[in-house]
């Protein structure tokens, strides 16, 4: 029990120093902030429920002891990695019974658990959204003014206001919270992927490694991603609603087309770098992440997939 303890202590620890990552300004900032799910979900798919909780809260004082004076920073860790990653770790990690009566035990199945993976972004971006006191068009007015500053360190004649870019900055920042919805529903998903892989191969996770490119889309995330998509165009909380939800739900749609597209290039000599090809585009871009929505969204309705020629043995 003590050393369970001691392992989720540092794993709290790390996953709040990487939380914190950005705020060395470093290159690194960015890619070391996404992995601040990690060590949550090893100490999860490892060492159980338990220690991914103690683990979540040490993160939660160190973040605390960090910065002091902000009182902020750990309410969001716990909104953003702390809490989801060890609830979606804990699903993900646990056998359940098969039904009501019945003996046997299965795991959480992969499209149960996208669902989850969606519902878990949009509560955490929530919660998150409302800790740190998002405002739309506080943040328009500050992120102008920031710009202002930047573009007035250079030499420009004329120099533009806030006001001249201030309807520029607007148009980005209504997209916020449909882009951090498809992202953070990736960075989720990475963490947890990775987590898991490290856990089986240090020996301590007990779950089968289940192919993930059989994920399929649940069917009830299509008519929700229509209605979300209808509440985005209205003004207010219910607009930031439901771009939020549009975008958790569309980075499911995303990742339902890389299982397509990991399932159809199986046996192809050319799948890895087709694969390592598609990655790059759409960490670097994002221009495909339309194109890998849209082969999630059909395969719902056509099967891609099941249409793929079963590999014939070789004739001798």
């Amino acid at each position: 029990m003590v050393q369970t303890i001691l392992i989720a202590v540092a794993a709290g620890l790390a996953a709040a120093l990487l939380f914190l990552a950005p705020a060395s300004g470093s290159m690194l900032a960015f890619p070391l902030f996404i992995l601040s799910g990690l060590p949550l979900a090893i100490a999860t798919f490892g060492w159980g429920v338990r220690a991914g909780a103690i683990a979540a809260v040490s993160g939660a004082v160190v973040a605390y002891l960090v910065y002091p004076a902000s009182p902020v920073s750990p309410a969001m860790f716990l909104c953003l990695f702390g809490l989801p990653v060890v609830w979606l770790a804990r699903l993900a990690g646990r056998p359940y019974p098969l039904g009501s009566g019945s003996a046997g035990l299965e795991w959480y199945p992969l499209s149960r658990l996208l669902l989850q993976l969606v519902g878990t972004v949009v509560v955490a971006l929530l919660a998150a959204g409302i800790v740190a006191g998002y405002d739309p068009d506080t943040l328009v007015h500050d992120a102008a003014a920031a710009l202002v500053d930047v573009i007035g360190s250079v030499e420009t004649n004329p120099a533009p206001t806030a006001a001249s870019i201030e309807p520029a900055v607007r148009i980005y920042v209504s997209f916020m919270p449909f882009v951090v919805g498809a992202i953070v529903t990736a960075i989720f998903t990475f963490d947890l992927w990775l987590g898991a892989l490290v856990a089986r191969g240090s020996g301590r996770a007990t779950r089968r490694p289940d192919p993930l490119w059989s994920v399929e889309l649940p069917g009830a995330l299509l008519p929700a991603f229509v209605i979300a998509a209808v509440f985005a165009f209205f003004p207010g909380l219910i607009g930031e609603l439901g771009k939020l939800v549009a975008g958790a739900i569309f980075g499911s749609f995303v990742l339902v087309g890389l299982a397509v597209a990991h399932a159809l290039t199986r046996g192809s000599p050319s799948r890895i770098p087709l694969l390592v090809l598609a990655y790059i585009l759409l960490v670097f871009s994002g221009v495909p992440a339309l194109l890998f929505a849209l082969v999630g969204a059909a395969d719902n309705f056509l099967r891609l997939r099941s249409r793929r020629p079963t590999p014939q043995p070789p004739s001798h």
